[in-house]
């Protein structure tokens, strides 16, 4: 009985453990993004920008040849951002005087993407370093001003670098896998690589 109910303790206290570090990288992530996309506009686009908002304009006319040189990946999320900033200002933008500029809508796939990086990078860190190391990490990550311009601004390296990290984790998570869990480990290797090839299609 003395076992079962110290069983249930730890149990308990497990559980509230995982939803602190949900919270906490839920608050890191609110944090990151507040400080991404806060007057992503105030900049005008710089000329690898201009390329690409060339190119998702192309995309309405079913021309996807325009700046080839780059992957579609980012310039995909570019065109649907473009598209849902067009809608919301067409009806709840108008009604709350809260139009997306086209930098603003250019520019947020790159700031959510910026900001979710801390949940790869802290879970890949947990498991080499322990959650200490992690929040630590994630936490500069967050708040680094080199980052939040960096994730500011329509470049891919963005999506590469979110991607990267979570194929990292997906690896070291599937490497870390019990003998007898060969089904889950295999799943596992798929997903890293699918995150791989993301990373690939992203730069």
């Amino acid at each position: 009985m003395i076992a079962e109910r110290g069983t249930e303790a730890w149990l308990r206290r497990l559980d509230w453990t995982r939803k602190k570090r949900i919270l906490f990288l839920a608050a890191l992530f609110l944090l990151g993004l507040g400080l991404r996309a806060y007057h992503l506009d105030r900049s005008g686009l710089s000329e690898d920008e201009t390329h690409k908002l060339f190119a998702v304009r192309s995309y309405d006319h079913g021309d996807f040849a325009v700046n080839a040189e780059h992957p579609m990946l980012m310039k995909m999320l570019c065109f649907a951002s473009l598209h849902s900033a067009a809608f919301w200002n067409g009806s709840a933008g108008r009604a709350l005087d809260l139009n997306l500029s086209e930098e603003t809508a250019l520019r947020l796939p790159n700031a959510i993407f910026g900001a979710l990086t801390v949940i790869p990078l802290c879970l890949l860190a947990e498991a080499l370093f322990g959650f200490r190391v992690a929040s630590i990490t994630s936490l500069l990550w967050a708040l680094g001003l080199n980052a939040v311009w960096f994730n500011r601004t329509a470049k891919e390296d963005t999506l590469m670098v979110f991607f990267m990290l979570l194929g990292y984790y997906l690896y070291t998570l599937a490497k870390s896998q019990a003998p007898e869990e060969a089904d889950r480990q295999a799943r596992l290797y798929g997903l890293g690589g699918a995150a791989f090839g993301l990373m690939v299609a992203s730069k």
